[in-house]
């Protein structure tokens, strides 16, 4: 199995391996392999962000129900339903 980070760091190493076989025609998966890649960690930033935002407004929510701020809740509660539709 190929290590993603050698890929990501040395795109050049696998480049020339595929050469050397005169498998020319191959070289475009490394360059399909690397957008794949930017790709997701693009998407799993976002959603680990969006999975942080979550739990930040579900601990802002614990703190007003418990100063008794009803308006303040339901407006944290609204946000905090939007947040999966992300």
């Amino acid at each position: 199995m190929i290590d993603i980070r050698l890929l990501r760091e040395n795109p050049e190493i696998f480049r020339e391996n595929i050469k050397k076989k005169f498998q020319d025609e191959k070289l475009i998966i490394v360059d399909q392999v690397l957008e794949f890649d930017e790709k997701w960690r693009k998407e799993k930033g976002k959603g680990d962000r969006l999975r942080k935002e979550r739990n930040t407004v579900s601990e802002e929510i614990n703190k007003v129900k418990k100063s008794k701020d009803e308006k303040k809740a339901g407006e944290l509660i609204q946000k905090a339903k939007e947040l999966p539709e992300k």
